[in-house]
């Protein structure tokens, strides 16, 4: 061998032991670093257990059957102050039916009903008027078609009897003058006149028999139809007053129904509760006492039923679908501390409760819990705890959630191994805010770390292939929709038993 080529070998080989050197002291030196940084983790081992998610909520007792008292007494024309209060009983009374409840002020009814009065005598006055006219104008329509009628009419025809007899003498007389003054016993001019006294009569006959015509086929009528016409006249002016009366009679009326309602009476045995408002949009909050005023239709008092006792509590809208009617509860009451009572959820409202002006943007849901057993003593007002069950898996995987991270959508744990840490993608199922179940990617007994947010920058995150990641989001995907499109009837127990059958894995097996 040539020395050139010698030559080059020898550097060749020296560069080789150099590197491997190098990486011999690199490594022995980051080695302590290492296991010095594993010293630092915390573990936690995959564990099966029960798993319970309960939305715990603060709320108020009230009754499930209360019988509202209302204050039904109208504001005044052109106000919208509402009613004082004169006297009330006392929170917490125990009344029977019919017991007096509270007094409102009647002063200014008293004053309207008075003037009520007045104007109910004037239509009432007016009313007798129009009747007696209406009465008199069909007496008068009466008297004259068997009365005034008949007696012109008989009139005429005694003219016309007159008239006619007249006429006979008449041409009588003319006969007998004219045979007179034919043997020159009578003048020309007394027969003259005896001629006249015929043409005289004749003229009074017709005039008479005019008369009669007349009467009968236009006067009569006309006079009628003018009768008849006062008739309906007097009877519209009849309806009209009849009407008026009628309209203040029932003002009256009613005012006197207010004036009886200013006395408020229980309308059932129980317990008075004031049903005070204090809302948090409310400058002016009404409390039940003498001298505040209340409006109609306010509710004043609440009777409520002691042995159907509820907890009105406010869910957040993160959580409303959550909750459904049926489900079991835990109930917490401060003035019960040792004693804890059992519920069901027997309502939940499809609209969100008003928060007032002052209120943030989230929107609460009301939900109302039945108390099974209340204990005796327990009174509508008092605060409760309450502590929904709205999911439990007998055998679920599970983690702490401070075990998990999340990076782009995605989820990751950190397992430790001999001398490093690795990542590891897994698919997450329900969550009560203390631990994960896991749908997918860890298997029972395996630990993972506790504090995995310090080491992130440690570790290589796995990419997401079509057969981990997006594979088996699909899959938990497709079971979650065949869950929800099951009976509503179907227990949320069950549910989740198909899910972790179908999800296969960690989570189910």
């Amino acid at each position: 061998m040539r020395p050139g080529k010698i030559g080059a070998w020898l550097l060749i080989a020296l560069a080789l032991c150099t590197a491997g050197g190098g990486g011999y002291y690199w490594y022995a030196q980051q080695r302590p670093k290492r296991a010095k940084l594993l010293d630092r983790v915390i573990v936690q081992p995959v564990t099966r257990d029960l798993f319970l998610h309960r939305i715990s909520q603060r709320g108020e007792i009230e009754s499930a059957s209360n019988i509202d008292v209302y204050c039904e007494v109208k504001s005044s024309a052109g106000s919208n102050t509402g009613v004082a209060i004169l006297d009330v009983i006392p929170e917490g009374t125990q009344v029977r039916k019919g017991d007096k409840l509270a007094t409102l002020d009647s002063s200014a009814l008293e004053k309207e009903r008075i003037a009520q009065q007045i104007l109910c005598n004037t239509s009432d006055a007016l009313l007798i008027q129009s009747t007696n006219l209406h009465e008199t104008s069909k007496i008068a329509l009466q008297e004259y078609i068997h009365g005034t009628f008949v007696q012109a009419e008989q009139t005429i025809l005694g003219e016309i009897f007159v008239a006619e007899e007249n006429l006979r003498r008449a041409e009588g007389y003319v006969k007998y003058s004219e045979e007179l003054a034919a043997k020159n016993f009578y003048t020309a001019l007394q027969l003259e006149a005896d001629k006249f006294a015929v043409d005289k009569a004749k003229n009074d006959l017709e005039t008479a028999k005019t008369k009669l015509t007349v009467l009968r086929e236009y006067t009569k009528v006309k006079t009628e139809n003018q009768l008849a016409a006062d008739i309906k006249t007097t009877a519209a002016k009849m309806r009209t007053d009849e009407s008026t009366y009628a309209l203040d009679k029932q003002k009256l009326e009613e005012i006197e129904a207010q004036i009886a309602k200013c006395t408020i009476l229980a309308p059932a045995d129980g317990q008075v509760v004031y049903n005070n408002e204090n809302e948090d949009w409310d400058d002016n909050p009404t409390i039940i006492q003498p001298g505040a005023l209340v409006r109609e239709r306010q509710i004043i008092f609440k009777l409520p039923d002691p042995v159907q006792m509820q907890v009105k509590a406010k869910v957040n809208e993160a959580s409303v679908n959550r909750v459904k009617v049926g489900m079991e509860a835990t109930i917490r009451v401060e003035a019960f501390p040792d004693r804890e009572l059992h519920g069901v959820v027997t309502k939940m409202n499809d609209y969100p409760e008003s928060s007032g002006w002052r209120g943030s943007n989230a929107k609460e849901y009301a939900a109302f819990v039945k108390i099974l057993e209340p204990p005796p003593g327990m009174r509508p007002g008092m605060n409760a705890d309450v502590s929904i069950l709205v999911e439990e898996l007998p055998d679920a995987l599970q983690i702490p959630v401070q075990a998990v991270v999340e990076q782009g959508g995605r989820h990751y744990c950190l397992m430790k191994g001999q001398d490093r840490l690795e990542a590891r993608e897994i698919l997450l199922g329900s969550t009560n805010d203390k631990v994960l179940v896991i749908a997918d990617g860890l298997a029972e007994g395996e630990h993972v770390l506790m504090n995995p947010r310090l080491f992130l920058a440690e570790v290589e995150l796995p990419a997401a292939t079509g057969t981990t990641a997006t594979a088996r989001r699909n899959q938990l995907r497709s079971a979650e929709e065949r869950i929800a499109k099951k009976p509503d009837n179907e227990t949320t127990t069950e549910k989740d038993n198909k899910t972790g059958e179908t999800l296969g894995g960690g989570g189910g097996e």
